[in-house]
């Protein structure tokens, strides 16, 4: 074979080598799940792979444009401009298609690349959907600032129920003592109503601090707002619009209605306050079908969610404050307490949902709920109310612990009224001793679950040590912590929350007295 062609299948095997290698190069670079763009010495893209398109969702062909062309450096900034020049830059940036729900997160870098005097090639261009691990920082990041505050919020609602539970008793003595003379009656309810409300805002700090017992029922978020109508019209302003657009069918979900009536309220007195008093507030409820959704967005995964939404016409909430909404205690409203919409984002989120919000600016906000939900119509069941008993009362010796002297005096001067032998305590170590020394048997302690030496639960073993058949109250300015509730029927006999009502933990005395009594 002469020497020219074989000269000329070499080169031909080469050319075919190298552009099996070229194919097989640009399937592997298709193949990754970034995007990457090469651009020239004018800032120009001269290549691009597929995953590119998609990330930026671009729908014709980009080389030969400008980076600017594809991707909004405006937004960026510095790095914006370091992009396009094809300077090193990191930045991580959304990709906004209206709905908070389903809006990703890019990773956007630039990187010089050597000896682009020769190759005409200036920078290459990398995306990435951080989308995933972006909201998984986010849900890290709140979740220790949830934390951080989480002691301290549980510490002052212990103390501010405390203090309620001085109040409420001395008014229900002062009422006890004077039941007929209404110049009195009147400023107590004042007083009480007052403790009531500031009972909430304990209440409040304890689900921040995810301390705070719930009461779920399965029930229908529409009908919790029908009802609320009333109360939203008293306490909204005159000038204020209000407009209910509800799912008729509501699937059914779990939650604890008081916590969506507060939820409800808040977000209504919000967007009032956004529109500064005068303007439109329509909430509306719907079913949410996600259960052939074949991945997460935003915060919920795939299933069934009824959608609880506020909306207003206010001026929206600029960028810097939205991203702060949901902080513990961050707050733009004077005498605000920062707590409404993270309590809200606390309430969903242990129910199964989430809260998003979604403003623009002369556009107003929507703040929305989702609950988690069975795809089933709720049926509202009949209930028959009957009078209350009236007040039980009895004769036994009861042991009352707690740290604070003033509860020791007031919950005596109750329990005395109705009848009872009260012994008091300042600590678990002289319960005990009481307990020891008392010549008459003492069936029923009612103790404060946290004290300084021993806790409500050590003196309750060690009271057991001394008499195993004593019955346990315990109560409590914290609220229970579901390992707390789990001694229920065995180390502990009944739960009683502080600030407690007094019939009601009247009526839990004298039940878990006469369980006693009739106990083998």
């Amino acid at each position: 074979m002469p020497d020219n062609e074989i000269l000329d299948e070499s080169r031909s095997g080469s050319n075919r080598s190298l552009m099996d290698t070229t194919q097989v190069l640009q399937d592997f670079l298709d193949g990754l799940p970034l995007g990457i763009a090469l651009l020239g010495l004018g800032g120009q893209i001269l290549y691009h792979n597929l995953a590119l398109r998609d990330l930026i969702a671009l729908h014709h062909d980009p080389d030969g444009l400008g980076i600017s062309e594809v991707i909004d450096l405006s937004a960026l900034g510095d790095n914006g401009a370091a992009l396009a020049d094809g300077r090193s830059t990191d930045l991580v940036c959304p990709v906004d298609d209206g709905d908070p729900l389903t809006e990703r997160m890019l990773r956007i870098r630039s990187i010089p690349l050597n000896g682009s005097s020769t190759s005409g090639v200036r920078s290459a261009v990398l995306l990435e959907d951080v989308t995933e691990s972006e909201r998984l920082k986010r849900h890290l990041s709140q979740a220790q600032r949830m934390e951080s505050v989480g002691s301290l919020a549980s510490s002052v609602a212990h103390d501010i129920n405390n203090i309620l539970t001085a109040i409420l008793s001395s008014v229900h003595l002062l009422k006890d003592s004077e039941p007929r003379v209404d110049s009195i009656r009147e400023p107590l309810d004042t007083i009480e109503r007052t403790a009531l409300s500031a009972a909430q805002l304990a209440g409040q700090l304890l689900t921040l601090a995810r301390k705070r017992v719930t009461s779920p029922i399965p029930l229908s978020i529409s009908s919790v707002v029908l009802e609320a109508r009333d109360l939203l019209d008293r306490v909204l302003a005159e000038d204020i619009r209000l407009d209910l657009e509800l799912e008729r069918q509501a699937w059914t979900v779990t939650a604890d209605p008081s916590q969506i009536l507060h939820t409800l309220v808040n977000l209504c007195l919000n967007a009032q306050e956004a529109m500064g008093g005068r303007g439109h507030i329509t909430v509306h409820t719907r079913n949410v079908d996600r259960s052939q959704s074949l991945r997460r967005d935003g915060d919920l995964p795939p299933g069934f969610y009824v959608l609880l939404a506020v909306t207003d016409e206010g001026p929206g909430i600029p960028t810097g404050i939205a991203d702060r909404v949901f902080d513990p205690f961050f707050t733009t409203k004077q005498g605000g307490t920062g707590l409404g919409l993270s309590t809200a984002y606390s309430m969903a989120r242990d129910q199964g949902g989430t809260v998003t919000l979604y403003s623009e600016p002369g556009q107003g906000t929507t703040i929305k709920v989702y609950f988690a939900a069975e795809p089933t119509t709720y049926r509202v069941e009949t209930v028959v109310t009957t009078e209350p008993p009236p007040s039980p009362s009895g004769t036994e010796t009861i042991l009352l612990v707690d740290d604070e002297p003033l509860l020791l005096e007031l919950g005596s001067e109750i329990l005395e009224r109705k009848g009872y032998r009260v012994l008091t305590a300042v600590s678990g170590q002289e319960a005990l001793e009481r307990h020891a020394d008392s010549a008459v048997p003492i069936p029923l302690a009612i103790l404060d679950m946290a004290m300084p030496g021993m806790s409500g639960l050590e003196t309750i073993r060690a009271l057991r040590a001394q008499d195993p058949h004593i019955k346990v109250i315990l109560s409590s300015g914290f609220h229970p912590s579901s390992r707390v509730e789990s001694l229920l029927g065995t180390e502990v006999d009944a739960l009683v929350n502080k600030p407690y009502e007094i019939p009601h933990l009247i009526g839990e005395v004298r039940r878990v007295l006469d369980e006693n009594k009739t106990s083998p």
